[in-house]
């Protein structure tokens, strides 16, 4: 199964408010940041793609927490490349995506938003 960006970061947030509905933690805020992804030059020249996007997805929100609210500010990275191709005379442009999510770690305990 694919996930669709909306798709992606509307799973980041779901699972954000559910980690940390139960946190007890004293920290006001969270912050997580992803590294940005990509393919090496070397794998582009080899599919024939270009890079085409790059785009920093912040989201924030707030959750309650322990009866407290928490502020939370996930950064996640998305480039795209693309590689024009003619199939039967008709030309068309593919798009290839890299999306990374940061590692989510509370309270000494690692999860993945996406998951």
């Amino acid at each position: 199964m694919t996930l669709t960006r909306r798709q992606a970061l509307l799973a980041t947030g779901t699972t954000l408010t559910a980690l940390l509905s139960g946190c007890g933690a004293t920290q006001q805020e969270f912050t997580f940041s992803a590294t940005p992804g990509r393919i090496t030059q070397q794998g582009l020249s080899d599919a024939g793609y270009n890079p085409d996007q790059q785009e920093e997805i912040i989201q924030q929100r707030t959750v309650e927490a322990a009866g407290q609210e928490r502020d939370v500010t996930v950064t996640n990275h998305l480039r795209t490349y693309t590689r024009s191709i003619s199939q039967r005379g008709v030309s068309r442009e593919l798009i290839a995506a890299v999306f990374t999510s940061p590692s989510i770690s509370i309270v000494g305990q690692q999860f993945n938003p996406l998951a």
